[in-house]
């Protein structure tokens, strides 16, 4: 009661209890400021909650600058890395059909290296076995340290069916990679189509098959789009500018 409570809404979508529901209405009247990361994480507190929107403000997630890029030296070939939590929304498994749809000369030119953990986890290993012997494929489970996740693969591929706005992007572009993505929640505010990565549509596993073989026929694609990916998050979602926005709040 004594104390400054600044509650920030990171994803857009809906809790399954309608306990959750309950809980946010009552822990509205305890909350000095709201804050979302993304305009569209923002305009689902209605939804969700039943919160005005007005009473919501925005402030960017942000993320560590990176002064030295650590990159993957192996490049004998494409090495694509997944960052999430091993769930059905993630749709993980439309990657596995796209790279079956490559042609081999090509399917075999990718190695696979995917992060995280949760309840679908067998169920992705599973799906993963369908791939040809050619696609060599890595699970990590959970690790903590962002350079021993960033410093593995070139580029970060999203298949997920809804977001907000992923640390994992905004982090694997500070390491200087492009991303494929989705183009779901606030994505497309900081992939930019073409010149940080590539966007494609919800469940579009033939949109996603182009992305691919253009990124492996014309690898210097990923270092051009890495370059841009890298100076748009250092201009604008460096943890130093977005900490000013929360120590503002917080001095008010």
């Amino acid at each position: 009661m004594f104390k400054k409570v600044i509650y920030t809404i990171h994803g857009e979508v809906d809790p399954p209890q309608s306990l959750m529901k309950l809980s946010h209405q009552i822990s509205l009247l305890y909350l000095n400021k709201i804050v979302a990361v993304s305009a569209s994480a923002k305009d689902s507190v209605v939804r969700r909650y039943g919160w005005d929107i007005m009473q919501v403000g925005v402030i960017k997630n942000g993320v560590n600058i990176v002064n030295k890029l650590e990159k993957n030296k192996r490049k004998n070939k494409i090495h694509l890395g997944i960052v999430s939590r091993l769930i059905p929304l993630k749709n993980i498994p439309l990657l596995f059909e796209a790279i079956t749809l490559l042609p081999p000369s090509l399917s075999q030119q990718i190695t696979l290296h995917i992060f995280g953990d949760g309840p679908s986890r067998q169920e992705v290993i599973d799906e993963s076995q369908q791939l040809s012997s050619g696609v060599d494929i890595e699970f990590y489970g959970n690790v903590v340290e962002e350079n021993d996740i960033y410093t593995k693969f070139d580029i970060l591929v999203m298949c997920s069916n809804t977001e907000g706005l992923p640390m994992s992007i905004l982090e694997a572009m500070g390491y200087g990679m492009p991303i494929i993505s989705t183009d779901v929640g606030a994505i497309s505010q900081v992939v930019t189509d073409q010149k940080t990565g590539w966007l494609y549509p919800v469940k579009d596993v033939n949109a996603l098959v182009d992305i691919l073989i253009k990124v492996i026929s014309k690898p210097e694609l990923i270092v051009t789009n890495g370059k841009n990916a890298k100076q748009f998050i250092d201009e604008h979602y460096a943890i130093s500018i977005i900490s000013e926005d929360y120590q503002r709040i917080y001095n008010a």
